[in-house]
């Protein structure tokens, strides 16, 4: 007799008491229910998807204090202001050309990186243009820490310039090497994080001779890559990481999408859905993450000329006040389970004697159909 194990994920959403029936297509797959073990893997929602604006070619984005947000359109040549609403509250247009990205200084001047004019333009924190950084090339990033230093992200290097006069940059790694670097980022202690499109996320420890000293790099899990494509990150104030893969990897099998991970790199989660499909909660090529408080993240993706808005949810998982197994025939088992607050469930029957499937595992199965 095959033994079967029943595994649930539960996650905070919007049913409170939950009834699945499952039809069994083999006799076999009956017996095992007999047998029944059940797994109950109680975890709290992150972030729910709330909305969408229509926002024609949305690239970079960087948070303006706790509730406000700059966003770019790149080929419409502005860049737009959001309030935590997804209320357009400014935009600014001139002088620009295709604007990839934005960074707004402590000040509120903003500085956006244009391709066309290769060029960062710097407008003052009532919109006025009043100065330009001309380049070599085309830039894909720009961002400016609390100390005033603008990092400019070339694709093979970084530059970086205070007060608009040049004054470093990065053109190498300790470890691995530059592919096509398209952001720089700081998080909330001031810690430097490189966003390299082919190499990975790298945390930097300090910068010597030019040389970034890498001391994490997300790319790999058990040894596979799987974080590839990558064009963004912000951070919370705990230090969790935001990250966007802006295309599905074929010969890796990564797939877009925006990632979430523990301070440390430990993956934890996925905002929406990974991987290509038609619903809101996908992606069409997910440029940037802004981080507006803990309670908002705002995603420009950019082949959907939309930018989508997910609310976080609480944090403290449901507690199940029953969990029982009803109706069990030859065809059809029901189960019902009873949580102290509104929840979604996920479930998924396998043989006990082989690999437990993970959430993301029974989310994209789930999901399916």
């Amino acid at each position: 007799m095959i033994s079967y194990e029943l595994t649930f994920f539960i996650l905070t959403h919007n049913e409170k008491i939950i009834s699945m029936k499952l039809i069994s297509k083999y006799y076999l797959l009956l017996l095992g229910f007999l047998m029944l073990q059940s797994s109950l893997h109680i975890q709290a929602q992150t972030y729910l998807y709330k909305s969408k604006i229509s926002h024609t070619s949305p690239s970079g984005s960087s948070g303006f204090s706790n509730d406000k947000v700059w966003i770019t359109s790149t080929n419409t040549g502005s860049v737009i202001q959001y309030n935590s609403k997804g209320e357009v509250l400014n935009s600014i247009s001139e002088g620009i050309s295709k604007p990839v990205d934005v960074t707004v200084a402590q000040n509120g001047d903003i500085y956006v990186a244009d391709q066309t004019l290769k060029a960062i333009l710097h407008f003052s924190s009532d919109f006025k243009l009043i100065n330009q950084i001309s380049l070599n090339t085309a830039p894909f990033g720009v961002t400016i820490n609390t100390e005033g230093e603008l990092y400019v992200a070339m694709g093979s290097e970084v530059l970086i310039y205070k007060e608009g006069i040049l004054t470093g940059k990065i053109s190498g790694y300790s470890q691995d090497k530059i592919r096509s670097i398209r952001k720089i980022a700081f998080n909330a202690n001031g810690t430097m994080f490189i966003v390299d499109y082919d190499t990975g996320l790298l945390r930097v420890s300090q910068i010597t001779n030019n040389i970034a000293n890498i001391d994490l790099m997300i790319k790999k899990e058990n040894g596979v890559n799987v974080y590839n494509k990558l064009t963004g990150v912000d951070f919370a104030q705990d230090g969790t990481i935001f990250l966007t893969s802006d295309a599905n990897h074929s010969s890796s099998g990564s797939l877009m999408g925006v990632y979430m991970f523990d301070s440390n790199g430990k993956y934890l989660y996925n905002v929406g859905e990974k991987g290509t499909g038609t619903t809101d909660l996908h992606f069409k090529s997910p440029k940037t993450v802004a981080v507006l408080s803990e309670e908002c993240l705002f995603v420009s993706d950019f082949n959907n000329n939309a930018v989508k808005l997910f609310n976080y949810s609480d944090n403290a998982a449901p507690a199940l006040s029953s969990f029982s197994i009803q109706d069990l025939s030859r065809s059809n088992v029901t189960f019902t389970i009873t949580s102290d607050k509104p929840c979604l469930l996920y479930a998924y029957v396998c043989a006990s004697d082989k690999t437990k499937p993970s959430l993301s595992d029974i989310r994209n199965i789930c999901n399916r159909y």
